[in-house]
């Protein structure tokens, strides 16, 4: 027997109710367990692959809807990821390419100024060298 205690429903409503079971006793499962598909519901929570999952959903067209839906979620939620993944690589892409702008704007500034200093350097050594004769 799946369930675990001697009364393992609990009525809410006569639209719901809930049903304790033992999922790592698959083995105890009766015939009326069987009968109900608990043995296929405690094997879809209890599976660790998709091939599991797919095996199942072939044997109980419940299952199979409610292996499409998290499959359906998983595929949403690996897209939704990409499309993140994606934005941040063009988010870092974009502020590449204007810290280079920025590298080459200072460089370009860099090597300016170096000209400037290296053209008054050059007007000190003549004076220098004037004053020296």
């Amino acid at each position: 027997m799946l369930t675990s205690t001697d009364d393992p429903h609990y009525i809410y409503s006569d639209k719901i109710s809930l049903i304790n079971i033992n999922m790592t006793r698959i083995d105890l499962a009766t015939d009326n367990d069987i009968k109900f598909g608990l043995v296929n519901w405690a094997k879809l929570f209890m599976a660790e692959t998709w091939e599991e999952l797919k095996m199942l959903a072939e044997k109980d067209q419940t299952i199979e809807r409610a292996v499409s839906s998290a499959w359906q979620m998983t595929e949403e939620e690996i897209i939704r990821e990409r499309m993140r993944n994606r934005e941040e690589g063009e988010q870092l892409w974009r502020s590449m390419e204007k810290q280079l702008e920025e590298y080459k704007k200072q460089s370009a500034e860099d090597r300016k100024r170096a000209d400037e200093a290296e053209k008054k350097l050059l007007e000190l050594q003549a004076k220098l060298a004037a004053l020296e004769k």
